[in-house]
């Protein structure tokens, strides 16, 4: 068990816990686990888990040059897809990584206390109020939040975006963001 802040920087980037690398592990389980038969729960902001479970549909396919699937005869899901989106959601949080024979679990602590950011349905993005931004994201400041994003109609978040969030990752990763920060927030849905 591994237990800390999660710093995520993507699929094929570090996915660290306390500096603790925990990506072999996760691919591990996987690898092991090839053919097995599994269910998946994904809890965009509380839990990932895959559980071995031999009267479930969906079976694990682990292909070290492509992904990891779910797949049953009428489909498949790409389970380290919804892995990378729950981890760019959590991230900077903290969490607990369980892997064992049977399961692979990354919960988050819930009695963390975590700034919440507005939920506001704008496009992909979420327009978060101005005070909000200069008290938490801190633009302009050495400590400023990567995923703060200007749009014309006002701030935006992009950690809970997908696909801008990779984007977002990529930068820092290449050193193309003066900021460095990835903030601990949570999407607050019910404002």
């Amino acid at each position: 068990m591994i237990e800390g802040i999660l710093l995520y920087l993507g699929l094929h980037g570090e996915w660290n816990v306390d500096a603790q690398g925990f990506k072999e592990l996760v691919l591990d389980f996987f690898r092991k686990n090839n053919g097995a038969f599994a269910r998946m729960k994904c809890r965009s902001q509380e839990l990932f888990e895959v559980v071995l479970d031999n009267t479930a549909e969906l079976k694990i396919s682990f292909d070290e040059a492509t992904s990891c699937w779910l797949e049953k005869p009428t489909g498949m899901t790409n389970v380290l897809v919804y892995l990378g989106y729950f981890l760019q959601g959590v991230n900077s949080r903290r969490i607990t990584v369980e892997v064992s024979e049977n399961k692979l679990s990354i919960c988050v602590d819930k009695n963390e206390l975590v700034p919440k950011v507005p939920y506001r349905e704008m496009k992909s993005t979420h327009l978060i109020d101005k005070n909000f931004v200069m008290k938490t994201c801190r633009p302009g400041t050495k400590d400023a939040c990567v995923m703060l994003l200007l749009e014309p109609d006002g701030f935006c978040c992009g950690k809970f975006s997908g696909r801008m969030c990779g984007v977002l990752l990529n930068k820092v990763l290449d050193g193309s963001l003066k900021a460095t920060r990835i903030g601990s927030c949570k999407l607050d849905r019910k404002t």
